[in-house]
């Protein structure tokens, strides 16, 4: 089985910055996906559909609304163990039509 590369010096941000701000990070760092957590746990995925969905086109650009994090995140994301067979990820994104699922290890 071929292992694929996945970033274990991931970007994440907390409910309460400003979705704005946000966006700049995904701007910045070039990613379509932020985990949110709050007190060190998974709590949801701020994608840049999320965002999208609550901007408007200004005049020369994309206005973001300065609301949380929290208010515009998917909550409860589908998130799988890193031990679980690629194919069985690719199951889920398809099924679930999503383009991201979080690989996680469990701390208990």
């Amino acid at each position: 089985m071929t292992s694929l590369p996945m970033t274990r010096q991931v970007m994440v941000v907390f409910p309460e910055l400003m979705l704005d701000a946000a966006w700049q990070v995904m701007q910045r760092e070039n990613v379509r996906h932020l985990p949110v957590v709050q007190a060190g746990e998974l709590i949801g995925m701020l994608s840049d559909r999320d965002v999208l969905l609550r901007a408007t086109q200004g005049r020369d650009e994309l206005v973001v609304p300065k609301i949380p994090v929290g208010e515009a995140m998917t909550a409860a994301p589908i998130v799988c163990d890193a031990g679980v067979s690629l194919g069985h990820v690719v199951r889920l994104m398809t099924e679930r039509r999503i383009d991201a699922i979080p690989i996680v290890t469990s701390s208990k």
